[in-house]
């Protein structure tokens, strides 16, 4: 096992549990049983939980957001943006692997320390969600395929 595989098991742990627990209602104990590591190479890889989340929405944010800018490059009509977005909601809801929003997830029931560490992050990722979404309407719109009434 390389380093990097180490940093990788317990993203992709704690990824499980960020998503359908939460921030706060995450356990490290839980993440590194997962990844089965040790709490040393949590500490190693990212220095302490807050450490380790800040990398988990930094992954998170790389994935959506790909998923995302490239149907907004791709589809033509708002109808067909949400319509592919439904559709996957709907499969992976019936798989029972849809869980809401990743961000809203993690940072719900966060306290106030957390959210002081974690909040321009998330404000961050808000701003960048609302200017794909204006940049995909602004686009639509000029081509005539978005009518605001």
């Amino acid at each position: 096992m390389t380093v990097n595989d180490g940093r990788e098991k317990i993203l992709e742990a704690s990824k499980a549990y960020f998503y359908t627990n939460g921030y706060n209602n995450t356990g490290i104990a839980d993440i590194l049983k997962q990844a089965r590591l040790t709490k040393p190479s949590l500490y190693h890889h990212f220095g302490s939980k807050q450490g380790l989340g800040m990398a988990y929405l930094q992954q998170q944010e790389l994935e959506i957001f790909s998923i995302f800018e490239r149907w907004a490059a791709e589809k033509t009509t708002l109808r067909d943006y949400l319509h592919t977005w439904s559709k996957i909601v709907k499969r992976n809801a019936a798989a029972h692997k849809f869980h809401g929003c990743p961000f809203a997830n993690f940072a719900q029931q966060m306290n106030s320390d957390d959210f002081s560490f974690f909040g321009s992050a998330l404000n961050g990722i808000e701003d960048r969600w609302k200017n794909l979404l204006m940049n995909f309407f602004e686009r639509l719109k000029k081509v005539n395929k978005l009518k605001l009434k």
